[in-house]
């Protein structure tokens, strides 16, 4: 079986929750189109792909607008500011990731490390502690998951290791080097339209965030970061 795989984890200025804040498009055309204005008579102003995740406006979604506030970053990106696609789907087009109930369930959880597996999967993400004079040398003083760049960044991500049908994925260490403060007890793994989902919540306060793995047939595709509202 193939899997598009995206690993998650998440970031909001607010305080940590154990929510994902981070959502998924329900579109059997593979994409669906962003709106400037909450109205299917606006302008389009970007599309969202499946391969994408995205924030969303956890307001809009539980007061059960018809249009949801997204905002999707820029890949690779540590700015809650950087350039990305903002404005609105329609909720139908839209997929909380934690409404997703099909689930990998954990195989194990050590201080260090935390695997989870089924009879296609298996992922283990592991961490090493670090100072926060390394995390500032590493990262160049922008340190992930410390609450306004103040605080202790703990540990950070070691290595990812992904098989699926036995074959081993590839992740780029530069995907996650620059991941601080990792917290191996708040992971989830999510399967959706044959796609892999693994959620992490990483941080404190405003150093609460969320990153995305994707995947697809056996292939690292790309990383998202979700910063919350």
């Amino acid at each position: 079986m193939k899997y598009l795989l995206l690993i998650g984890i998440l970031l909001t200025p607010f305080i940590i929750s154990a929510q994902i804040i981070g959502a998924v498009i329900n579109d059997a055309d593979g994409y669906t189109n962003i709106r400037e204005k909450a109205s299917i008579k606006s302008s389009i102003v970007g599309t969202l792909k499946e391969s994408d995740i995205f924030d969303y406006n956890g307001d809009d979604w539980y007061n059960d607008s018809l249009w949801i506030a997204i905002h999707l970053n820029s890949s690779f990106t540590q700015s809650r500011n950087a350039k990305g696609k903002s404005g609105y789907i329609h909720r139908s087009r839209l997929k909380p990731i934690e409404r997703i109930t099909d689930e990998v369930q954990i195989d194990t959880l050590k201080k260090s490390s935390v695997t989870f597996k089924n009879d296609s999967i298996y992922i283990e993400i592991k961490t090493v502690g670090i100072s926060y004079e390394e995390a500032v040398e590493l990262s160049g003083g922008n340190i992930l998951g410390v609450d306004q760049g103040v605080g202790d960044p703990r540990c950070r991500i070691y290595d990812i290791e992904v098989k699926i049908n036995d074959q081993i994925v590839e992740v780029p260490k530069n995907s996650f080097k620059d991941l601080y403060n990792i917290n191996l007890d708040k992971v989830s793994v999510k399967t959706w339209k044959s796609q892999l989902i693994i959620v992490m919540s990483n941080g404190s306060y405003s150093g609460f965030y969320e990153a995305s793995w994707i995947f697809k047939e056996n292939k690292f595709l790309n990383r998202f970061l979700c910063f919350g509202p």
